[in-house]
């Protein structure tokens, strides 16, 4: 993300000049904020995000979390349902509160969206992170 999206949904924490702050306060919270999300420095100094949002749907959020266990999957969520589907066939591994239709619409986006999945699951590997690139 720019530092003008993180701004416009009020997050400042590692972009943070103190301009922008107010008072030692608000750095910290904004510190803490970035410290509690998972986020974490690869090899060049860049920050990486610990989940990463592949797309919407509606109120449907789909994310891919940097540093996973195997298979290699993604998450959907909405404000009181979530579910882990694998990348490689989309096979349902958790589902909490999604009915058998919400999946089945899931399955037609990830028919036009896994190359989408690889991509960012294979960006956001951790060099530590069991589960390694998908080839």
């Amino acid at each position: 993300m720019t530092i003008e999206q993180y701004r416009k949904l009020g997050i400042y924490f590692h972009h943070a000049k103190f301009d922008i702050l107010e008072n030692m306060e608000d750095f910290e919270r904004h510190l803490f904020g970035f410290l509690m999300s998972g986020a974490y420095f690869n090899e060049d100094g860049e920050i990486i995000e610990a989940r990463h949002l592949v797309d919407r749907i509606g109120k449907l959020k789909i994310e891919i979390y940097s540093n996973e266990h195997a298979p290699p999957h993604f998450h959907i969520s909405n404000e009181s349902k979530k579910a882990s589907l694998r990348i490689d066939n989309c096979e349902e591994l958790e589902n909490s509160g999604f009915s058998n239709r919400e999946i089945k619409n899931i399955h037609e986006w990830f028919k036009r969206s896994k190359i989408k999945l690889i991509e960012v699951w294979n960006k956001t590997r951790p060099t530590d992170c069991v589960v390694g690139k998908i080839i």
